[in-house]
């Protein structure tokens, strides 16, 4: 049966199409697996223990690594990584692999990474503002409260915008990490009072950088946006009701939480020796933070990798 299973999946060789797209990769029987339909998508179905993985999956994945395919692949399974260690070692592909994982040395800052495809004249807000906000709402995905009224994801999105857009603002590309994002959430003013303290103004990390933002930003072409941040944050934000606000916030700091300890900060929050980018280069990025080994960090890191 296996032997039948390996012919019935075994690549052939014909000529080259006209059109590059609708090289055919694999032949299920007489049926052509092409490039075109790799790029609409694979589904395969199948009970448990049909083989799915082992099966029609090894064969489409070893297809994609003799083709010279680059690409990221992620994991759920502890043992995935080293299936596809085999898949790379029976296609003569296992240079190309790069491994990202707590138990390896690269690390990719995400944020500085999603920053750079902006053009130089623009700030990133907008880019990482959507960035974060899908990681926020994968990870709150199952909880039903308020979960189905859209308030809730665009007021999540406002708070994530103007906290980017005020570390941009006060320290520029190079100042911003999770970490200032998360101070400035954390120590915004919840109560107008507090704006009349010199002594609280001067401890909230939200307030430092409002200070700093309006001195590197006078006069330039950035002052509206910041005018439009600092009412947000002295006139908006304080003045919510404190239920609406205190949800906002839980919803936003417990998405981020997991991506801001251990060694899922160290791998996603410091310095970059690999991005996606290696992929177009025929490289195989292996995300080796099984999903059921790191629960919802390795989760996460991994759909920022599939986002980017």
């Amino acid at each position: 049966m296996m032997r039948a299973l390996q012919q019935l999946l075994s690549p052939r060789s014909m000529s080259a199409p006209a059109d590059e797209l609708d090289q055919p990769l694999l032949f299920f029987g007489d049926n052509a697996l092409t490039l075109r339909a790799c790029c609409e998508g694979i589904l395969i179905t199948g009970g448990t223990g049909s083989g799915k993985t082992s099966g029609s999956g090894a064969a489409i994945a070893k297809a994609y690594l003799r083709h010279g395919f680059g690409g990221i692949v992620t994991c759920c399974k502890p043992d995935e990584p080293d299936v596809w260690r085999r898949y790379a070692r029976q296609t003569g592909r296992e240079q190309d692999l790069i491994y990202f994982g707590p138990r390896h040395p690269h690390r990719f800052n995400y944020l500085n990474f999603a920053a750079s495809l902006t053009p130089s004249d623009v700030r990133p807000t907008e880019n990482l503002t959507q960035l974060l906000g899908t990681v926020i709402e994968v990870a709150n995905r199952g909880q039903t409260n308020n979960s189905q009224d859209p308030y809730w994801g665009r007021a999540s999105q406002q708070l994530i915008r103007n906290a980017v857009d005020l570390v941009l603002l006060a320290r520029g590309v190079t100042g911003l990490s999770l970490h200032e994002i998360y101070q400035t959430i954390i120590t915004a003013p919840i109560d107008p009072e507090q704006l009349n303290s010199r002594d609280w103004k001067r401890a909230s990390r939200c307030m430092q950088l409002l200070d700093a933002a309006q001195r590197n930003q006078h006069g330039t072409a950035a002052a509206h946006d910041l005018t439009m941040t600092k009412n947000f944050w002295v006139n908006e934000f304080p003045n919510l009701s404190p239920r609406t606000r205190g949800c906002v916030i839980s919803m936003v700091t417990t998405g981020i939480d997991p991506l801001l300890r251990g060694n899922i900060h160290e791998l996603t929050n410091t310095r970059t020796t690999v991005t996606p980018t290696a992929t177009h280069q025929g490289k195989i990025i292996l995300l080796d933070l099984p999903a059921k080994t790191y629960h919802a960090a390795g989760l996460l890191v991994q759909l920022i990798w599939k986002q980017l």
